[in-house]
Formats: C-alpha cells, structure tokens, sequence
C-alpha cells in the first residue's frame, strides 16, 4: 500500500496515478463515514466526489504542509462538505442533523474505527473456513438476526453457539497473527 507521503508528492509533481490511488486508497472508507451522517447512499457519494474534487485541488496547490495529516484533512473536508451540502439544500441547519456529525476531535477517532473494520474484514475475507467467514460476516458485519443465520447455515439454536464460539477463537488467533 502507498504512503500517504508518496501519494501527496506524486499530486504535488503531477502524477495522475497517484490521484487514482488516492480516490483507491480513501473513498470507500469516505463513503461509510459520509453514510450515517448524510442518511442517504446518494448524497454520501455526492459528498464524497465533492470531498475528492476539493482535496485534488487542494493537493495540487501544495496547502497540505504535513502529508501525514492526510486522512483527517479527507475526512474534516468531508464534515464540512456535509453541512455545507444540507445547508444549501434547506438553508438552514437542523439540530437534529448537526448533532449526529462528529465534532473535529472525534474526526480522528471516527477514522480510526473505520480503519479497523477495514482490518477486521480483511482478517474474516481471508479466513480458511467458509463456515467461519459466513458466521462472523452474518453476526457481526451484517448484523442479522440470529434465526435467519441459522436458517441461511443451516445450524440448530445451541449448534450456532458453538460454531460462533469456534469462529470467534479462530478469528481471534488469525488477527493476532495478522496484527499482533
């Protein structure tokens, strides 16, 4: 994976590719932080171009002056960009909605957890045992209900204890190996 370091120098010089990475590296994760707040797919996707066409701009110009900020100038963009974006649609903020957008303090945090969902559905995607993947991803990525995995997996009540423990123990070891 490319450096953030790498990928700003290469903006700065120019280099198209280093874009495409940056919009490869970040947009997903973007997105998921954009979706509860905007509560709706496709005004996070809008806000995320917007976020990715201001950064570019931004990056070009070489106002970044630490290119280890990165990641929360992406995501404190895409805050502003949020209220920016319902501002201009109803011209005037709601309470209800501004309540939900991380203060700038928690804009760090909140990429951090999007981090690690990202690490821990890399650690279940490459788990040996399909069983276990489709268990850990249905409980606890998904969040469905117990009785619809059971029927999806075809497991018993008491069977679906023992097959999430199993996956769990094994999930564990496997991100310990992972991630230490």
């Amino acid at each position: 994976m490319v450096t953030d370091e790498v990928l700003v120098h290469g903006i700065v010089s120019g280099n198209g590719l280093a874009e495409i990475q940056l919009y490869e590296k970040y947009q997903e994760s973007l997105v998921r932080f954009l979706r509860p707040i905007c509560r709706s797919e496709s005004d996070a996707e809008d806000i995320s171009q917007e976020v990715f066409r201001i950064l570019l701009e931004k990056l070009r110009q070489g106002d970044l002056r630490d290119a280890s900020k990165l990641q929360a100038f992406i995501f404190q963009t895409g805050r502003f960009q949020v209220i920016g974006y319902y501002r201009k649609r109803s011209r005037m903020v709601y309470t209800e909605f501004t309540d939900d957008i991380p203060a700038p303090r928690d804009v760090e945090a909140t990429m951090q957890q999007y981090q690690r969902c990202d690490q821990v559905r890399a650690v279940i995607n490459d788990m040996n045992n399909f069983r276990d993947q489709s268990i850990l991803r249905m409980f606890y990525v998904d969040e469905r209900e117990k009785p619809e995995i059971c029927e999806a997996l075809e497991l018993d009540d008491m069977h679906f204890h023992r097959v999430l423990y199993r996956a769990k123990k094994r999930f564990a070891q496997d991100w310990m190996d992972q991630y230490g």
